[in-house]
This record gives C-alpha cells, sequence and structure tokens, in this order.
C-alpha cells in the first residue's frame, strides 16, 4: 500500500438517494460519503469552510426555489455567506431556462397557470449572484452535471491545495 492525497467528496445526508451525483474511488478520488451539510449538496473533506455544490435537476425545481425570497433556498445562500465559492450547478441549459414554462415537461395546461416565466427567472438568478457575490451558477446541460462537479472539485483541490491523506490499494 502506497499513501497518496486524494479528496473524499461528502454528500449531503438530504440529497435524494435515486438523484444526483455519485463518486467512485479514482486516481483523484478516495470516493464518496454521506453526511449532513448545512449549505448545499456536494463538497470535499477539509473544504468544508471553503465551498459547497449546491445541484438542480429540474428548472422547475430551480424557478420555485428563486420565485419567493422567503424560502428555505434563500436562507441556504444566506448560512453559506462565509464560504468563498458556492457552485449553483443547473441539470439544464439557458435556453430553455428561458423558454420557461413553456418546456415539455410541463404540460401545456399547467404552464399556462404559472406566472413566474424564464426571463423573470434569469433577472431572479442576476439578483442572486449580486446579493450573495460568492455565489457562480453554471447551466450545464442534462448529461453533464457530474463531470462538471469533478472539475470544480480538481480546480478547489490545485486553488487551496489540502486534501484528506488516504490509504490507496491495488485491490479495490
Amino acid at each position: 500500500m502506497k499513501t497518496t492525497k486524494k479528496y473524499s467528496v461528502i454528500r449531503d445526508t438530504r440529497e435524494k438517494t435515486e438523484q444526483g451525483w455519485f463518486f467512485y474511488k479514482t486516481d483523484k478520488c478516495a470516493g464518496m460519503k454521506t453526511q449532513k451539510l448545512e449549505v448545499g449538496d456536494y463538497t470535499l473533506e477539509g473544504f468544508e469552510d471553503i465551498f459547497t455544490i449546491e445541484r438542480k435537476g429540474a428548472i422547475s425545481e430551480f424557478a420555485a426555489n428563486l420565485a419567493k425570497h422567503s424560502t428555505r433556498f434563500y436562507k441556504e445562500m444566506e448560512r453559506g455567506s462565509h464560504l468563498k465559492h458556492i457552485w449553483l450547478v443547473l441539470e439544464f441549459d439557458m435556453g430553455k431556462f428561458l423558454k420557461y414554462p413553456k418546456i415539455p415537461e410541463i404540460p401545456r395546461a399547467a404552464a399556462n397557470m404559472i406566472r413566474f416565466k424564464g426571463y423573470a427567472a434569469l433577472s431572479k438568478t442576476l439578483e442572486l449572484q449580486v446579493k450573495f457575490p460568492n455565489v457562480h451558477v453554471l447551466f450545464v446541460g442534462e448529461d453533464d452535471g457530474l463531470s462538471v462537479a469533478g472539475s470544480i472539485f480538481k480546480r478547489m483541490v490545485e486553488q487551496y491545495g489540502k486534501v484528506v491523506d488516504s490509504k490507496d490499494s491495488t485491490d479495490s
């Protein structure tokens, strides 16, 4: 066994089991554990005071978070104001976001009843980033969230340079 420095991913206990991302052992990652996070859905062990990733898998979920300033989402952003970075990784693209709620996932009758439209959501997204300068919004599309999160992890390790020592076994 040789000792290498790898990062360990922490996934929030409130992230639904059937949703989200799973990080397995690689040459850079020691794997993933589940633990309650005060802010966000993912971070790295030892980096909890530096950054978090908040994953949003659906436009309707994010739009609902933006529509009301008193929601749990805004309180979570306030709780994270001490962090250097809060990455909002949105698993949909900007084009679809701007067309909200007139998107295929929402039945036409329901879409006609929704008053919070795409450009209003964009305005609230920009206001969110002005109010919380440590919030970075990334529209990554449906298929790239996991790889973007991995890239964020790599950049955070490079920038802040601390990882927890872990044992790397050749039989894993």
